[in-house]
């Protein structure tokens, strides 16, 4: 089978070099073969449902917002859509195999496809690397944006992305992990991550206790400000016709008051706002840049004077530091 068509029936080719020392996990059973997303939808699908996978810890532990405890408990609970690929997560499924190739090729380690494992007797302890290494590890790739590369990657991996390869080593055991990014101008870059046993022991037994507590005996967690969850919250809400006429909810009256006064004080701050930026304004309406005494204060600079016909130009303020 030709590499494209390998790729195209959901079967990566081996990358150039020999693989040799491949991780074989103890205490961890394969529950899905690596092609089981399209082999097997279905099934895999209902698997990332059935229990705590590695892309989930991280908002399990709070660190992460774009994800969050409460988005991850409905979606485990069933009671949000299935998930629909979005255009990130198909540049992220394209760029994974691009990134092992080049890693491969960079450290001369072979990599090979993992399906989905889980701790043996415990299935819903369960993660599906995107790569075991020749030397021992497994691997996590992602390809992140402009803007999260200059944030959440500056000094370092992303914390979800070394949490997703720390879990991976606890369900597995393997004594290592690999973060492999694609750095745009700064190239390929990745990170080795050593195993921590009792770290890992500690983050086994926290996610063990949060499914037992919170999926299989129901108990929901806090709600949380994130738009993560607000989303979630729509997502898993009935279509109209399921819906209740009327609920009573303990504490609703409290909560629609803060929520009545806390929008009167938004009204009345965006009022106080509106009026002093056009103070500023009017006295900037001849010039770019406001000072007092000589010192700088704020600019208002005109933007989009050489966009397309039209886009009208417009001024914006620019905060001096």
């Amino acid at each position: 089978m030709s590499s494209t068509a390998a790729q195209a029936a959901g079967v990566e080719a081996p990358t150039s070099h020999t693989a040799v020392g491949y991780l074989v996990p103890e205490g961890a059973i394969e529950i899905l073969p690596v092609d089981a997303q399209a082999t097997m939808y279905e099934a895999w699908r209902d698997a990332r449902t059935d229990g705590i996978g590695g892309s989930d810890v991280a908002a399990l532990m709070g660190l992460i917002n774009y994800k969050t405890e409460y988005a991850v408990w409905l979606d485990k609970k069933g009671w949000r859509p299935p998930i629909t690929e979005t255009p990130i997560m198909t540049r992220g499924r394209y760029a994974e195999l691009m990134l092992a190739q080049w890693f491969a090729d960079e450290t001369g380690l072979g990599m090979r496809r993992a399906g989905t494992w889980a701790v043996e007797h415990s299935e819903h302890l369960r993660c599906n690397p995107d790569r075991f290494t020749s030397d021992g590890g497994v691997a996590e790739m992602t390809a992140p944006d402009t803007d999260d590369w200059g944030d959440a990657w500056k000094y370092g991996p992303a914390i979800h992305a070394v949490m997703q390869v720390k879990y991976c080593m606890a369900v597995t055991g393997a004594p290592h992990g690999y973060v492999i990014a694609d750095g745009g101008r700064d190239g390929l870059r990745w990170w080795r991550i050593e195993r921590d046993d009792a770290e890992l022991q500690d983050m086994i037994e926290f996610v063990d206790s949060w499914w037992w507590y919170h999926v299989v005996d129901g108990h929901e967690p806090d709600v949380d400000r994130y738009e993560a969850t607000a989303e979630a919250i729509r997502d898993s809400s009935p279509p109209p016709e399921k819906l209740l006429p009327e609920l009573d909810v303990t504490g609703l009256a409290e909560w629609a008051a803060t929520r009545h006064k806390l929008k009167d004080q938004i009204k009345g701050l965006k009022e106080e706002l509106d009026l002093v930026e056009n103070r500023i304004k009017a006295a900037l309406r001849t010039a770019v840049l406001g000072t007092e005494f000589g010192r700088k204060v704020i600019g208002w600079e005109w933007v989009g004077l050489d966009s397309k016909a039209g886009k009208k130009p417009y001024r914006k303020f620019k905060e001096i530091k």
